[in-house]
């Protein structure tokens, strides 16, 4: 067993160090920040891991983001983009933004909202979802309650 090396003994991490005697790190990161090899102890302060694009890994800035919500409508409206209008219910809309780039404060830009519409009758699992014009949207709710004898 003197010949041998075994698992986790010194013996592998003199071998180890011989065989690759230079370390190749993933772009941005320095040798401070690698993990110990072959029983290395630590620094006594390590740097924090910072990705490659030089950002802590704490420091992640979301640069989308969704917001989801509900609409009722008591009445059948109509949206532009259809031919037929839509049965009154209640409707899930999504809205995507994206972050505005160059500001000294987060603030977020609507890309697209979505309508997702109810499935047809005896097609259950059938979604179909359709990109809609916000201000479309706010129309047939004002038009829907004024329909209805509500605020407008």
């Amino acid at each position: 067993m003197e010949g041998q090396r075994r698992k986790g003994s010194r013996a592998n991490c003199s071998f180890f160090k011989q065989s690759f005697p230079r370390i190749l790190l993933p772009a941005g990161m320095r040798m401070a920040d690698r993990p110990p090899i072959c029983g290395e102890r630590p620094t006594a302060d390590p740097a924090p891991f910072r990705s490659p694009a030089g950002h802590a890994a704490a420091e992640t800035i979301m640069t989308h983001r969704t917001a989801t919500s509900t609409i009722t409508f008591a009445h059948p409206f109509r949206l532009s983009g259809f031919a037929e209008p839509l049965p009154a219910g209640t409707y899930k809309i999504e809205t995507h933004e994206e972050m505005i780039d160059g500001l000294s404060f987060p603030a977020y830009r609507r890309v697209e909202t979505l309508l997702f519409l109810p499935p047809p009758p005896g097609q259950a699992n059938l979604i179909q979802v359709a990109a809609i014009d916000p201000a479309d949207l706010e129309e047939a709710q004002r038009r829907d309650g004024e329909t209805s004898g509500g605020p407008a």
